[in-house]
């Protein structure tokens, strides 16, 4: 399974995802895609597990009228749009005899009062969930691991200064996939595409595998 991660911040939230796919027949490379999705102007969004024949969540959200809404609004209407294309795709991945990945999405962003919040939906184990808190991280991955994994790399990059502590998002991402990929080579690769939601901003950038840190990926946590 790809790898896709999410973090809350001071002034907003953020996500990324590997490009990567693969046909979960034969593992085999499927091309690259952009995996995440800028939802509204203050909230993103990334999936993981089925590919192409879930790609219509996206589009059933943005159809159900979501301009304005947060995080909190937006999780509610995918959980029940993510319901029934998962039921669809698990359909689909038994009369092929493909083992079901699951489905996974994650939202980052700004709650209409202004609180930082990641979304969490996972419909294989009927886990969805949210965080408010400042300097929380998730992820989901091919292994269970990956959400500590996640935590892990983050604390790792912490830096404390006069003002507080910040974090480089890029470096977290970046560090994050490279571990996660010796565990699934055929299901994660670079370039990462980040999303940084920030009031009135929402800032996209690639991340390459051997690229430096950039100041427009650093942020605070506290």
């Amino acid at each position: 399974m790809t790898i896709i991660m999410g973090i809350t911040l001071q002034e907003g939230a953020a996500l990324a995802a590997d490009t990567l796919r693969h046909n979960a027949v034969d593992n085999g490379s499927a091309g690259h895609a952009d995996k995440t999705v800028a939802i509204n102007n203050r909230v993103v969004g990334a999936k993981a597990g089925y590919g192409p024949d879930a790609d219509g969540a996206w589009q059933a959200l943005i159809e159900s009228g979501i301009e304005g809404c947060g995080p909190a609004e937006i999780a509610q209407r995918l959980r029940v749009i993510g319901a029934r294309i998962y039921s669809q795709c698990r359909e689909k991945a038994v009369a092929l005899g493909v083992a079901d990945p699951g489905l996974f999405f994650i939202l980052a962003g700004l709650e209409l009062d202004g609180r930082p919040a990641i979304h969490w939906l996972n419909f294989a184990l009927g886990d969805f969930g949210h965080t408010n808190q400042v300097g929380c991280a998730i992820a989901f991955a091919s292994r269970p691991e990956a959400n500590a994994n996640a935590v892990a790399h983050a604390r790792a990059l912490v830096r404390q200064d006069l003002v507080g502590q910040s974090i480089p998002l890029d470096a977290w991402a970046r560090n994050l996939t490279a571990d996660e990929k010796t565990y699934a080579p055929h299901a994660i690769e670079f370039p990462i595409i980040l999303r940084i939601v920030k009031a009135h901003e929402c800032v996209e950038m690639q991340v390459f595998e051997n690229g430096g840190e950039r100041e427009a990926a650093v942020a605070r946590i506290a």
